[in-house]
């Protein structure tokens, strides 16, 4: 057993910072987060995330469009803030 983390304990926990488990990573936005990077480490290949997380609602309406929603129906959400 161990104890029970809240996200911003998890990365300040001494083992995690130990084994380089945080990995900064910029948003769009130009802020930074700290996101786990990949579980498996290899010495000849090391791995970094390449794209940061898309910004909330970046996709929103693409993912509306491909459920069949027209523009004009993405538009009536978004004036009635239902997005």
């Amino acid at each position: 057993c161990g104890p029970i983390y809240t996200i911003d304990q998890v990365y300040a926990d001494p083992q995690v910072m130990h084994l380089g488990i945080a990995q900064p990573v910029k948003t769009k936005s130009k802020s930074t987060l700290r996101m786990a990077r990949q579980p498996v480490s290899l010495s000849r290949t090391p791995s970094r995330l390449a794209a940061p997380p898309p910004e909330l609602g970046e996709h929103t309406d693409a993912i509306f469009k491909e459920f069949g929603f027209s523009a004009k129906q993405i538009a009536a959400l978004r004036k009635a803030n239902a997005v």
